[in-house]
């Protein structure tokens, strides 16, 4: 399967059910998410399978699959318009996984959980790299939950196509996606058929003049890398920008997944002892390497990204 996809998964994997009858069993919790028929994906009923589901090709059976996917057990169309998905308590712990690094009680047990669930969603991650599958929207804030006290991927409810036309907001940019996506957004926000040196410049200033994770020095840095990679798109057509954007979708997310761990570590290195900077210094680079502005340049694939952390810790104690 040569074709990168934009993936669902799900276990067992989801009946599509006209009923509107929204009774639960007992005990039981509700989601719902939109569902737009030509985006999702065709369910079937297969009861007690494990599987990714692309949308109605069978891809594979995944073993430990609950160790690393969020399972439902039910899901209803509504006439609404809107799919729920059904899931028998204690199926997880209810926590989203960036508030889960507050509740640790020592820097120790911090380290501890911040190496181990970063190679854990590195395994993750390779299991969707191995089927060509991109999640592309990896948020440990919204859609990664704690099982077991390892990280677990919630939510594919939204299509490749709807990850590109998500809302640009000059006034809320989320720093944990790539450029590129920027750029495909601001295009589709403002319906524009190509960009300008102005569009350019105005999407370099959105992003970079006060970005979360880059300090004043840094974001300037950075910010002359991202528009030298943007200029290459002016007076290009839309459809060409789409596809070179589509070629860079397979480092998203590796560089979501390290975007939001060096979020999360900027917010905790201060409570860390001195012996511990080195360790964080190498984890920057790290996240950096497959931070690249040019997606040409990112770095590692999600195993190459575990070994490099492993290393980097296999002297800390």
């Amino acid at each position: 399967m040569n074709q990168m996809f934009r993936g669902c998964i799900h276990s067992p994997p989801l009946t599509n059910n006209n009923d509107d009858d929204d009774d639960d069993d007992d005990g039981s919790n509700e989601a719902v998410a939109s569902f737009n028929p030509r985006d999702e994906y065709e369910y079937r009923q297969n009861i007690g399978t494990q599987e990714i589901v692309v949308h109605d090709l069978f891809v594979r059976r995944v073993s430990n699959y609950s160790q690393h996917f969020h399972t439902y057990s039910e899901s209803k169309i509504m006439q609404s318009g809107h799919a729920i998905y059904t899931f028998k308590s204690g199926d997880y712990d209810g926590i989203l996984f960036g508030r889960h690094f507050h509740t640790h009680r020592s820097p120790k047990e911090f380290i501890h959980l911040f190496i181990y669930s970063f190679m854990h969603l590195c395994d993750t991650l390779c299991i969707l790299q191995n089927e060509n599958v991109v999640h592309g929207n990896l948020d440990l804030f919204e859609n990664i939950l704690v099982r077991n006290d390892m990280p677990i991927i919630a939510d594919f409810s939204l299509t490749l196509d709807g990850l590109m036309r998500r809302p640009y907001s000059a006034s809320i940019i989320n720093g944990i996606i790539p450029l590129e996506l920027h750029l495909i957004r601001y295009i589709s926000q403002h319906r524009l058929q190509s960009v300008s040196d102005q569009n350019v410049e105005d999407i370099v200033y959105d992003v970079y003049s006060s970005h979360e994770l880059l300090d004043a020095v840094s974001g300037a840095e950075e910010a002359l890398r991202g528009q030298a990679y943007l200029m290459r798109f002016v007076n290009k057509s839309r459809a060409d920008i789409e596809a070179v954007v589509l070629q860079a979708s397979k480092t998203w997310d590796v560089y979501m997944l390290c975007a939001n761990y060096w979020k999360i570590l900027k917010e905790f290195k201060g409570s860390c002892s001195a012996a511990f900077l080195p360790h964080v210094r190498l984890c920057e680079k790290l996240f950096r390497n497959n931070m690249q502005v040019d997606p040409a340049l990112r770095s590692g694939s999600a195993s190459s990204c575990k070994e490099l952390m492993k290393k980097i810790f296999s002297t800390y104690r």
